[in-house]
């Protein structure tokens, strides 16, 4: 239900992390400890894949004893992505920059 309200509060201009604030969720409420534990276990110490471009996510599966290995996968900024890049990037996420319409 909150991430229904955030997309209809980003429709009003809001960006994600507002509208997350705005309904009484931190930036990212998401945990990851029971995902570590299953992947720990199948990946048999082997390092983890991961597409993302949030440091706290690679931090908060890496606390868990689990190897990450972050890959990239910033894409281009258009009119309809770009306010949203931003806020991304803003918030301390590995954005290109270069790819963002208007620096």
């Amino acid at each position: 239900m909150a991430k229904a309200l955030t997309y209809k509060l980003q429709e009003m201009q809001l960006d994600t992390f507002e509208a997350n604030r705005l309904i009484g969720c931190g930036d990212d409420d998401r945990h990851y400890e029971e995902a570590a534990a299953v992947l720990h276990y199948l990946n048999k110490g082997k390092p983890l894949h991961l597409l993302t471009n949030n440091p706290d996510k690679v931090d908060s599966i890496a606390a868990f004893g689990l190897p990450v290995l972050r890959f990239d996968h910033t894409v281009e900024a258009s009119l309809y992505n770009e306010a949203y890049l931003k806020a991304k990037a803003a918030s301390g996420h590995m954005v290109d920059e270069k790819k963002l319409i208007n620096q």
